[in-house]
């Protein structure tokens, strides 16, 4: 795949993107611009809708919204930036898949993967659930400071970004975790199995 992983904020265009926290933003790399008007972002638009068959796909003529499974929470978000101020642009999205599932998570990656090839174009990937592909390295500075907290006596408390599909691993590889503070995803998931039964859900992950 011509994916680039990435945290750093300078390589972009504009340096505006930063360190992404709840999913996948990534964007084209320059020096390759290509299919980079309305017309060629239409024209990938069209290919993700025979490949992967969204549910809806809406688009206010500068940007596009292309839905999956009827889910709002499940929605690639696909636009030009211009770069610099220059006549040039590059193709820019996100989706914010950390609170979602991993198959959503894995499928962003895959249509990554996908606008690359067919476009013959290098994406820049800021991936905020690294723990997706490798949990293990993903979780390391976890532990890291909680043995050194631990050390230090002190109390170790929890919160940002854990869900019910990082919260069971993240409580097993961090026996001293005393408190965990979720918000957001407990909501979003109570959307869809009730406030009470995510309340257990995320409760049996603590067990």
């Amino acid at each position: 795949m011509k994916l680039i992983p990435s945290t750093d904020n300078s390589i972009e265009p504009r340096g505006s993107i930063g360190k992404q926290s709840c999913g996948i933003v990534f964007w084209q790399k320059t020096g390759f611009l290509r299919h980079c008007n309305k017309l060629g972002l239409q024209s990938i638009v069209t290919l993700i809708t025979k490949k992967y068959t969204p549910t809806k796909v809406e688009t206010d003529g500068e940007c596009y919204f292309i839905e999956f499974e009827n889910d709002k929470n499940k929605i690639l978000f696909l636009t030009l930036k211009n770069k610099n101020g220059t006549r040039n642009y590059f193709i820019y999205g996100e989706a914010h898949t950390a609170y979602v599932d991993e198959d959503f998570h894995l499928k962003t990656l895959d249509i990554i993967a996908f606008i690359s090839k067919q476009i013959g174009t290098r994406f820049f990937v800021n991936d905020a659930t690294g723990y997706l592909e490798n949990r293990e390295k993903a979780i390391a500075p976890f532990i890291k400071a909680a043995n050194e907290a631990l050390h230090q006596g002190l109390g170790l408390n929890a919160g940002h970004d854990l869900d019910l599909v990082n919260l069971e691993y993240f409580h097993q590889s961090i026996p001293n975790l005393l408190e965990v503070s979720i918000g957001h995803a407990l909501i979003c998931d109570s959307l869809y199995y009730g406030l009470e039964n995510t309340i257990q859900l995320y409760k049996r992950c603590l067990k």
